[in-house]
């Protein structure tokens, strides 16, 4: 499963991080945010924070925001969504 390992490039914030279509951090961070297994994700909220551990797990040193701090900027920056969906998207994830 090759592309698993692939990423992509997402802009937020005027800054640029990387996202993988899997990471088990994320799944573990999204678990232990929510207190729900992944496969029980059924909510927006749900999602924003799956994306949210993707960016937090996939860039550890550079990543700083808080929950909050990322769905707020994300009202100023809809295009980082629909980019992060389409990437994952198109990896069938």
């Amino acid at each position: 499963m090759s592309f698993l390992n692939n990423s992509t490039k997402i802009k937020f914030d005027k800054k640029t991080f990387n996202i993988k279509p899997y990471s088990n951090g994320a799944i573990f961070m999204w678990e232990e945010e929510t207190g729900k297994k992944i496969s029980e994700s059924s909510t927006t909220k749900d999602n924003i924070m799956y994306i949210y551990c993707l960016f937090k797990a996939c860039n550890r040193d550079s990543f700083n925001y808080s929950f909050e701090e990322f769905y707020e900027k994300l009202d100023d920056e809809p295009k980082v969504l629909a980019s992060v969906y389409d990437f994952l998207q198109k990896k069938k994830i």
